[in-house]
């Protein structure tokens, strides 16, 4: 996967641009705003754990008390779908 770094003024001028390449290209653009990176335009297709989507998940799955090892089928399905972000402390 390509990543590429804009400002967010170049991407708010190429904007429908941005978005044909993420879609059929599988660029990431890194969005900077005075230097820094501010926000990312992904194609859909990247999955990044993030925080709210494993709580999302395990909130959806009742857990048996009785049978721990579903759980661990639920931890080891979720590993797989889900990829961890590039940059582990953001």
């Amino acid at each position: 996967m390509k990543k590429t770094s804009i400002t967010v003024t170049e991407a708010s001028r190429n904007f429908a641009d941005c978005v044909n390449r993420a879609h059929y290209q599988n660029v990431t653009f890194v969005l900077l705003k005075n230097g820094e990176p501010v926000a990312r335009l992904v194609p859909d297709n990247e999955r990044v754990c993030v925080g709210r989507d494993l709580a999302e998940a395990l909130a959806k799955n009742d857990l048996p008390r009785t049978k721990p090892e579903r759980g661990i089928v639920i931890w080891k399905l979720a590993r797989k779908s889900l990829k961890a972000p590039a940059d582990r402390w953001r």
